[in-house]
């Protein structure tokens, strides 16, 4: 097996290990009503920004095969580097939402 689909496999999986993440947390937070938005501007654009970069652009790429102009051989260090960083990424949003939990439950 290529380098190039073991990341594409790795990059499905954690997309959907993210969702698995949050499902929970977004079950419980139907339930609560949002009184205030205190999104700053730098926050939404970072949102926006990891949606793109880290959803929408790989789905592109993974679902379409575009951009041959851009393609270059995968190597195994590679995958596995941004594997690792996927997994600390998921690391981190796990204990945010785990802290957005109790707070919603502190404050409820």
């Amino acid at each position: 097996m290529e380098a190039s689909s073991v990341g594409e496999i790795v990059w499905v999986l954690g997309i959907v290990g993210w969702y698995v993440i949050r499902y929970p947390f977004e079950h419980r937070a139907k339930r609560v009503r949002v009184v205030t938005n205190r999104r700053s501007p730098s926050e939404i654009v970072g949102l926006v920004s990891a949606l793109f970069g880290l959803a929408i652009l790989p789905g592109f790429y993974v679902a379409t095969g575009i951009s041959e102009s851009a393609d270059f051989t995968a190597r195994w260090w590679a995958v596995a580097l941004g594997a690792i960083i996927f997994a600390l990424a998921q690391w981190v949003f796990r204990r945010v939402a785990q802290g957005t939990r109790s707070e919603l439950v502190d404050h409820a």
